[in-house]
């Protein structure tokens, strides 16, 4: 094994002990330079769980497909990406400047951060990873972020005073994510511990809005949050089941099929 192979050994173990380590600390413990470090770092792909933001090393959870029913955020990001796109432009319509907003996790709302113009002011508070980092990117915004248990699966953070946070506070609008959309059962997703932030969030909103891919339509999962009829309005895709989208609209819901 190389010397450089060796570095990047020691990096990555070390990177997945702690959860992130910063270039310049990794070359203080392993007495190179900041260059060496970021050269080492290319040999270490994103597809191991490594990712690199503004001089930060992340490690954000087995990237590997899971089998069964089990979610998992890297595989979701690959899966109806132009859908997810028209989803995203379609939500950032209703952003004005100056909003204070929740954005819920899942790939969806990757695609929906990521739309945001860097230079429109924004406060968002938000619960997950991988939305943390997309709004890192963003100068004009101010975030608030829950901390805790962190879940790689869905690069969640999950806590008692997460909770108490969010049912402190209040936004103008709520962007909320869904496993599962039903007329009878309602809106769900796929752990517990998520039906409470999600469940929270709507309470601490004043407008609320359910972005889903048409794959969510009739599906149930075990963790629910929501009526269908909490929310004001639903943005999806145009695969999504007409009867459905009458059914929902019938309701009174805004039902925008981009």
């Amino acid at each position: 094994m190389t010397s450089k192979q060796r570095r990047i050994e020691e990096i990555k173990s070390s990177v997945m002990i702690k959860g992130s380590a910063a270039i310049k600390d990794l070359a203080e413990k392993l007495d190179v330079t900041t260059m060496t470090i970021r050269r080492d770092l290319e040999g270490i792909p994103e597809a191991e769980g490594f990712l690199l933001v503004r001089g930060v090393l992340f490690h954000t959870g087995n990237q590997k497909p899971v089998s069964g029913n089990q979610y998992s955020l890297i595989t979701a990001k690959t899966e109806r990406a132009e859908q997810k796109s028209r989803i995203a432009m379609a939500a950032l319509g209703l952003l004005q400047p100056g909003d204070s907003i929740i954005i819920d996790a899942g790939s969806t709302m990757e695609y929906f951060v990521n739309s945001i113009p860097a230079s429109m002011k924004l406060s968002v508070f938000c619960f997950s990873l991988n939305i943390l980092l997309c709004l890192l990117q963003k100068d004009n915004s101010r975030i608030m972020l829950t901390g805790g248990l962190y879940h790689s699966s869905s690069m969640m953070f999950e806590s008692r005073e997460a909770i108490k946070l969010l049912r402190n506070s209040r936004s103008n609008k709520a962007f909320i994510s869904a496993s599962g959309i039903n007329l009878k059962l309602g809106v769900t997703c796929s752990d517990d511990f998520e039906s409470e932030l999600k469940r929270t969030a709507i309470q601490s909103a004043q407008q609320r809005i359910l972005l889903v891919d048409s794959t969510k339509f009739g599906k149930v999962q075990r963790g629910f949050f929501a009526e269908v009829q909490d929310f004001e309005r639903i943005i999806t895709d145009d695969g999504a089941p007409a009867d459905t989208i009458a059914a929902l609209r019938d309701l009174g819901i805004t039902v925008d099929v981009v």
